[in-house]
């Protein structure tokens, strides 16, 4: 449910009307109260605009979103990708995850392990995506999202990828292999 809280003369009675439009055309809900709070059930992933009346005052419109807090979703590297880096030591891997909660602010972090206690990559951003250099190795990483009216920080899944090097080519020059024994050569020595 969606908390309203007013103030008002003790006698009066209130209505608060919620819309889907900001002039208040689209009426979802709409009560009447002699009390100073109330809560509605809205649909989530919604706007909505809403306003409280008296007989003699209108307060202004206001606009709020209702979305379901769910947490990142991680899209890239995924889970278990091998990034192949050449002949480089290190690699351009780029992180993707996708956001219903409206988040304003992101922290990927990117470890050598799984308790990530060994942080290779921890980068805050507004984006849904992230660039970076990693050398060849296996990560682990994940996402938090978070917004200022919200108190509660939501974490993505953990996944893991490798970024690996292909095979060096050894340059030593290749001796022949031998399948045959050389026939036996006596060596005979002839006096004169």
């Amino acid at each position: 449910p969606v908390h309203f809280e007013w103030k008002k003369d003790e006698t009066a009675e209130v209505r608060l009307t919620v819309s889907s439009d900001p002039q208040m055309k689209n009426i979802v809900q709409e009560i009447k109260s002699n009390e100073q709070k109330t809560d509605l059930v809205l649909a989530s992933n919604q706007s909505y605009y809403w306003r409280i009346e008296t007989e003699t005052e209108k307060s202004p419109v206001s606009e709020f979103t209702l979305a379901q807090l769910t947490e990142p979703t991680l899209k890239s590297p995924f889970p278990n990708q091998i990034i192949n880096s050449g002949k480089s030591p290190d690699a351009a891997v780029t992180f993707e995850w996708q956001d219903q909660a409206m988040s304003n602010q992101f922290e990927v972090v990117v470890a050598e392990d799984t308790a990530f206690s060994t942080v290779a990559v921890k980068r805050q951003t507004k984006l849904t995506k992230l660039n970076e250099r990693l050398k060849v190795g296996t990560y682990y990483w994940r996402v938090q999202s978070s917004h200022p009216e919200r108190s509660l920080a939501l974490e993505s899944q953990v996944q893991q990828f490798e970024v690996k090097a292909e095979a060096q080519e050894d340059s030593k020059v290749a001796l022949p292999i031998l399948t045959e024994a050389p026939p036996a050569v006596e060596v005979v020595k002839a006096n004169r």
